[in-house]
C-alpha cells in the first residue's frame, strides 16, 4: 500500500560549493541542510553544467577505426560533469505500527541510504531499482532520509545521470512484512 504524500517533492541537496566535502555526518538528523539547494526528485545534478570539454575527455586508441596509437578523444558524457559525491535529504512520517519500505526507481550510484542517521542499505547498481525495509529505525515522528551517491570516474562509456533520477515511493503495511513488490 502506497502511503501517498509521505515523502515531499522537493530534497534538499548539497550545493555546488560543498560537492565532495559533506561527509557522513550528513547522514545524521541534526544535520544543518539549511545552506543546501531545495530541488525536486527526480532529479540530476550534472545536467546543470558546467559543460566543459575535460568532463570527459581520454586518452584511447579506437580499435574498430583501425588505429594503432592512443590519442585524446571527448565526447562520450556531452561534457557533463557527472563524476562526484552528491547527498540528498528530506524529512518524512510513517504512521505508528507501519512497516515501511522505500522503494527507488534510481539512484546514480554508489547509494548508500541512511534513515535517522543509520544506514539501512547499500545498492551500487545505478541502472537497477532496489528497496529498503527501514521499519527498524524508524521513530513516530518526524524521520530523516539521506542518500549518499558516488559517481566514480570512468565508471561508465556514456552519460550515466547523476543523482535521484527516478522516483522514490514510500510503501508500507500494517504489521504485516512484505516485500517491496507486494508478493510474500
Amino acid at each position: 500500500m502506497l502511503l501517498p504524500s509521505a515523502l515531499k517533492p522537493f530534497w534538499r541537496k548539497a550545493g555546488d560549493s560543498i560537492w565532495g566535502e559533506a561527509d557522513a555526518s550528513a547522514s545524521s538528523p541534526g544535520f544543518d541542510d539549511s545552506s543546501w539547494e531545495e530541488v525536486t526528485v527526480p532529479h540530476d545534478w550534472a545536467i546543470y553544467g558546467p559543460f566543459d570539454v575535460s568532463n570527459d575527455l581520454q586518452t584511447v586508441a579506437v580499435t574498430q577505426n583501425f588505429e594503432n596509437e592512443a590519442s585524446m578523444k571527448t565526447g562520450r558524457t556531452g561534457g557533463l560533469p557527472y563524476v562526484g559525491i552528491g547527498w540528498y535529504r528530506t524529512v518524512f512520517r510513517v504512521p505508528h505500527g507501519r512497516r515501511a519500505v522505500l522503494l527507488f526507481d534510481g539512484a546514480m550510484s554508489e547509494a548508500r541510504v541512511y534513515v535517522n542517521g543509520e544506514q539501512v542499505c547499500f545498492w551500487p547498481y545505478g541502472y537497477s531499482s532496489f528497496w529498503c525495509d527501514v521499519t527498524d529505525v524508524l521513530t513516530d515522528g518526524d524521520n530523516v532520509l539521506a542518500v549518499r551517491l558516488e559517481n566514480l570516474p570512468q565508471s561508465s562509456r556514456w552519460y550515466p545521470g547523476a543523482g535521484l533520477y527516478r522516483d522514490i515511493h514510500l510503501c508500507g503495511k500494517r504489521g504485516i512484512p512484505s516485500c517491496a513488490c507486494g508478493y510474500f
